[in-house]
């Protein structure tokens, strides 16, 4: 049996002495490699906001309708007043002539071929155009008038209308958080080709044709002017769309 010297045992000593710490290291690294990882979850609850609804609809308001006073004997006379009608009469001073302007009972108004339409539009911050066109019903009498060249009709009572451009023929302005847009446009009726286009009273009196119409012609003509134009309505519709 062989024997084991103090210094061999101390060797030996030694190297059982690492393989035991070698031992210990692998145990340890054995452990280190169970590595546990849970799942992480987060809940997020995001809400739905939903407007309120509200009512911004366009609308008109502050409508009116203002013409040349041309009444005789009127403190404002040459103003714009309020009225509802044109005035399809002789100038009021044509004084002259075959035909010429007079008083006939409390009729002393003299020719008025213009209106001016005014008002605004509220919640104007949706406002995309303001457009002007014939009403949906035509008078009888005016389309008559029309096709007998007593009298001629402005674009805006023609066809589709004309549209009102933003900054020239209405403006839009924010008062304590109230957006309008103010406008204005005129509506002005001439007379037709049977007159030459201009006063009836100035055609029979200085027109060369005119000159050559008897005077109970004129009387007649004049008649069935009135008979077939006092009274008619013109019927025009404002329109505003929004954006």
């Amino acid at each position: 049996m062989a024997k084991i010297t103090r210094r061999a045992y101390k060797r030996k000593k030694i190297v059982m002495g690492l393989a035991l710490f070698g031992a210990i290291g692998l145990v340890s690294t054995g452990f280190a490699a169970w590595v546990l990882s849970a799942r992480a979850t987060n809940d997020q609850n995001p809400q739905i906001n939903v407007g309120t609804v509200k009512k911004n609809n366009l609308e008109f308001a502050n409508i009116e309708i203002k013409g040349e006073d041309t009444t005789r004997g009127s403190s404002t006379l040459g103003q714009l007043v309020a009225t509802d009608h044109f005035s399809f009469n002789p100038r009021l001073d044509d004084e002259n002539g075959r035909v010429r302007f007079g008083v006939d009972g409390e009729d002393k108004e003299g020719e008025r071929m213009t209106l001016t339409i005014s008002g605004i539009v509220k919640e104007a911050q949706n406002l995309g155009t303001l457009s002007v066109k014939p009403g949906d019903t035509v008078d009888p009498k005016l389309t008559a008038a029309v096709g007998a060249g007593y009298i001629a009709l402005p674009d805006c009572l023609k066809g589709d209308g004309i549209t009102l451009v933003e900054n020239t023929d209405y403006t839009i302005s924010t008062v304590d958080g109230v957006t309008t847009a103010s406008f204005h446009f005129d509506v002005e009726l001439e007379w037709g080709d049977f007159f030459g286009g201009v006063n009836p009273a100035d055609y029979y009196d200085n027109d060369p044709a005119g000159k050559l119409v008897s005077i109970d012609d004129v009387y007649t003509q004049l008649n069935t002017l009135h008979a077939e134009l006092d009274a008619a309505k013109v019927n025009l519709t404002i329109v505003a769309e929004p954006k």
